[in-house]
């Protein structure tokens, strides 16, 4: 009787199938503290994009707020234009940091008002990514410009070279002096514009001399023989 329950009670668990997974859970869709802001951002601290909302309908609305929210980034050009051994900005530097940032604002972070910019906690959006790059961008010249440039075109300015300090910190730090800037630094302040200053070709040096070839030693009796 044994014998024939066993294979009965495995014939229905055959008839039953395999277990059934459990139910699926819902996912928690809740960025984490290691989601991207602007600010984490533009310090540059390693995050990651988890806010990845659907797009929609282009909204004028929507694409005006976005690049009002990527503007912020201008609160960062003070620190940026702010040279090492100095406790403040220089303003030429900083206008032109907060210039560059509202254009790239306008341009290349409106998204078309397709997606927000960030959510309501500050999260940024996948698709700001390119956003992100270009502000960062423009605080990192700013940055190299406070570094590299901006010593040259003080001391440019000191010497009377009508270049303007805008296109002047942006050729030099562009390494492209034109015609009339190149004309202030053969002038003037060669030691704070070095990076700018043109080598002097060295002299061609004349190949060294050849070894004398050395003669050949005569053999012994190796003379014609006399006649006799």
């Amino acid at each position: 009787m044994l014998a024939l329950f066993l294979p009965l009670a495995a014939l229905a668990q055959d008839t039953e199938g395999p277990p059934r997974p459990p139910p699926r859970q819902p996912v928690d869709e809740t960025p984490t503290h290691y989601a991207c802001t602007l600010d984490l951002l533009l310090r540059g601290e390693r995050c990651t994009f988890e806010f990845a909302p659907a797009p929609g309908a282009a909204s004028e609305a929507l694409a005006r707020n976005n690049s009002q929210a990527a503007a912020i980034a201008a609160r960062f050009c003070p620190d940026a234009a702010t040279p090492r051994d100095e406790h403040g900005a220089d303003p030429t530097l900083r206008k032109m940091c907060e210039d560059e940032v509202a254009r790239v604002a306008l341009e290349a972070c409106s998204l078309e008002g397709r997606i927000p910019l960030r959510d309501a906690q500050g999260h940024v959006a996948v698709d700001a990514a390119d956003c992100a790059d270009a502000l960062g961008r423009a605080l990192a010249r700013t940055r190299t410009m406070a570094g590299v440039s901006l010593g040259c075109c003080r001391c440019l300015a000191e010497t009377h070279c009508q270049v303007s300090a805008p296109q002047c910190n942006r050729e030099v730090v562009d390494l492209s002096p034109g015609d009339e800037l190149q004309s202030c630094l053969d002038k003037s302040c060669k030691a704070a514009c070095s990076t700018l200053q043109r080598e002097e070709p060295s002299p061609a040096l004349s190949p060294p001399p050849l070894p004398a070839h050395p003669e050949r030693p005569r053999k012994a009796g190796g003379g014609a023989a006399l006649k006799t």
